[in-house]
């Protein structure tokens, strides 16, 4: 209770003072005495008291000698050090995770760019008739080349063989079955049940299922009647060819076959009928649908079929992908006993201001995408033992969490024929709401906490000169204008120095272009100052 009082007075502390703050720029003053004490710079007070001197010799009784101090009433401290402290408390921790936050959103960004920018920068299209050594550990591109199973592919449970022309195999088993279904009613109180239960109802149906339903526990023993062939596996089972050839010179690696989809229907190629390889040699015969059936004739008799099926009837269907054309986009690199390339990730390396041969570059690529997330992610926790552990944990963690989006890669495969813009374009597409949307919490965070930070701070802030001068310029804003500068630099530093890996000159000019805007928004504000006063 202790903790959700001294939260509800930080919130109305935080209210009170965002919304006193216009109120005395506009002349409305506190009725609390505190107050702190602003200095009207030197050269600027005898430039008004000049102005001032000549405007009364000319006899211009009007005007007012000012004061050599400006005092300007501000709710600085507070009732009590508990609220001050933890006014602070507050702020530095928004800055603590406001940090952390702006660091991942801009890390992730600048890695999709920078890998984006550097894969136009450098792939290549190549043939895939044959693999030339020149491009191993290099980005390729291969547009539209032919597939072919270079392997037998065959069905452990049926007489079911392709010698060619199947990349993937799918074999999908199911029963017809009497599934149970529960369903709770609310209680209702009877006479002399002080603790009345809820009723359970319990209704059947019989469908086609995937999933084996054990019916020996069934409530109704006249439902008790599910049977199956012994031995089968129910579901789904997709398998690959052990050998997938791209063109004449390359061989796709299993995360590559995996991605390939586009089924059809493998009845045409096997027949009226299929066998299984175990159990009496049970024969399934296929129906208009594409399905195999079969019936246990000491269950039922009859033809099995999709318009009369009964209890027990087994149906298994066979889809294939067939050979067909792909185009690749990723690093090629050499396929250890054959005379056949492979592919791997193309990942960010680090790369210098002055940038660096290809042989380093492709033994970096090559390193690079032989290591596991992982690795990646493990690497890329820089603070992993000690004080620096505590320290980062934050960033740690965010690492880990979001170590998908934090190490991109370039590892695609589209069926058909595709240019190599389209097959990385989608890591351009990627919505930029949601980069602006985390952008602009941190922002909103890191200016908040700079408030609940700065404001108490203030009439020790003023003592230095520079600052002295701006606080006397902007009375009450000057704590609001602190806040969207100190915003601005980390932000800045923060975009510059996520690109310093795998950009460095972008770097550099990020961290030139805020400087100069820093500098600029300065500048002015004295060229006003000297204006006004």
């Amino acid at each position: 209770m202790a903790n959700n009082g001294a939260f509800h007075r930080l919130c109305g502390l935080l209210c009170l003072r965002i919304l006193a703050a216009p109120a005395q720029v506009s002349g409305l003053t506190s009725h609390r005495i505190l107050q702190h004490q602003i200095q009207q710079p030197e050269h600027k007070a005898s430039r008004k008291n000049s102005l001032t001197q000549i405007l009364l010799e000319r006899g211009d009784t009007s005007v007012k000698v000012p004061d050599e101090t400006v005092y300007i009433p501000r709710e600085i401290w507070y009732e009590t050090v508990e609220d001050w402290l933890l006014e602070v408390t507050f702020g530095f921790a928004f800055i603590v995770f406001a940090i952390p936050l702006l660091w991942f959103n801009e890390s992730r960004l600048a890695r999709k760019e920078s890998l984006v920018f550097w894969a136009k920068t450098q792939c290549r299209t190549v043939n895939g008739d044959k693999c030339d050594p020149d491009n191993r550990n290099w980005l390729v591109h291969l547009e539209g080349e032919p597939l072919s199973s270079a392997a037998p592919i065959e069905d452990k449970y049926f007489d079911v063989r392709f010698e060619m022309d199947c990349i993937k195999l799918s074999r999908l088993i199911e029963v017809f079955q009497i599934i149970e279904h529960e369903s709770t009613a609310a209680p209702q109180k009877s006479e002399g049940s002080k603790d009345p239960r809820p009723a359970h109802t319990f209704t059947y149906t019989e469908e086609w299922s995937g999933v084996w339903h054990d019916s020996v526990k069934y409530t109704d023993e006249s439902k008790r009647r599910n049977r199956m062939l012994p031995g089968l596996e129910l579901g789904q089972f997709v398998q690959t060819c052990g050998c997938v050839e791209l063109g004449g010179g390359f061989t796709l690696p299993i995360s590559f076959v995996d991605r390939l989809d586009n089924f059809q229907c493998a009845g045409n190629r096997l027949g009226q009928s299929i066998s299984l390889n175990q159990v009496g040699n049970a024969e399934f015969r296929r129906e208009e649908d594409g399905f195999f059936y079969y019936r246990n004739h000491q269950i039922g008799g009859g033809r099995p079929g999709p318009d009369t099926p009964q209890v027990g009837d087994v149906r298994v269907r066979f889809e294939y992908v067939p050979a067909g054309s792909a185009s690749v986009v990723a690093l090629q690199v050499e396929c250890e006993g054959t005379d056949k390339d492979t592919f791997m990730p193309y990942r960010l390396i680090p790369r210098g201001l002055c940038g660096s041969s290809e042989e380093l570059e492709k033994s970096r690529l090559l390193a690079e995408a032989q290591k596991s997330s992982e690795q990646l992610v493990e690497e890329a926790c820089f603070c992993s033992a000690g004080l620096p552990a505590c320290c980062c944990f934050g960033f740690s963690a965010g690492f880990k969490c979001w170590s998908s989006d934090l190490m991109p890669e370039i590892y695609e495969i589209i069926d058909g024929r595709s240019q190599a813009d389209d097959c990385i374009r989608h890591m351009e597409a990627q919505q930029m709401g949601l980069y602006w949307g985390w952008r602009i919490l941190g922002w909103i965070l890191m200016f908040g906490g700079g408030f609940m930070l700065l404001d108490p701070m203030m009439p020790f802030l003023v003592r230095f000169e520079t600052l002295n001068e701006i606080a006397y310029l902007l009375g009450d804003l000057a704590v609001w204008f602190f806040c969207l500068q100190m915003t601005t630099l980390v932000s800045a530093l923060l975009i510059a120095f996520s690109y310093l890996s795998w950009r460095p000159i972008l770097t550099l000019v990020t961290a030139g272009a805020g400087g100069v805007v820093f500098y600029m928004v300065t500048a002015l504000l004295e060229v006003a100052g000297t204006v006004l006063l």
